[in-house]
């Protein structure tokens, strides 16, 4: 033994040293040893980051779905409906990326016609009549009044949410 770290290299903690054997190899095996069990380790790092953030996501996904989900309860609650009628489309985009979002009159029960744009659907067209449900204190807050139009951002924000959080979990108990 002439220099100090040729027997701290031959000890249980150097990498010549196989855990649980109690027995030496080569210094190009313990390497590759120590390689892939640092390797792994980061691949476990790395995906325990991917659920958190898959986790976070989906949690934003549901709370943002549940914040509008209420909006829509008090909007439907606090709100008069009355019918409209598509009176224009207001064109958005260019080509392919062009949408008519419909522009709507209605009148309040004072019997004042009051107009608005509904951004959320392009799928009236001129002349069609809809149920429009409307703010009484500020009727200029209108919205079209349908299942699908109400529910929709709800509905997919927190299906995606769901599967966020569905996929973050698995991820974790798969990794434990």
């Amino acid at each position: 033994m002439g220099h100090p770290t040729e027997a701290w290299s031959r000890s249980r903690w150097s990498p010549e040293f196989v855990r649980g054997s109690g027995r030496t190899v080569s210094r190009k095996k313990s390497y590759d040893l120590f390689v892939d069990w640092g390797e792994e380790q980061k691949q476990r790092r790395a995906q325990g980051r991917v659920a958190r953030l898959t986790a976070i996501l989906g949690a934003l996904f549901l709370s943002i779905a549940a914040w509008q989900a209420v909006e829509t309860i008090i909007e439907l609650r606090r709100g008069l409906t009355t019918r409209g009628t598509v009176v224009g489309l207001e064109k958005v985009g260019q080509g392919k990326r062009r949408h008519d979002f419909p522009r709507i009159e209605f009148r309040d029960r004072a019997g004042k016609t009051h107009q608005f744009t509904d951004w959320d659907s392009d799928l009236y067209g001129i002349g069609e009549v809809v149920d429009v449900v409307y703010d009484p204190s500020r009727p200029t807050y209108a919205s079209i009044h349908s299942p699908y139009e109400n529910w929709k951002l709800p509905v997919v924000l927190g299906s995606l949410g769901a599967v966020f959080l569905l996929m973050s979990v698995h991820r974790l108990r798969r990794r434990r």
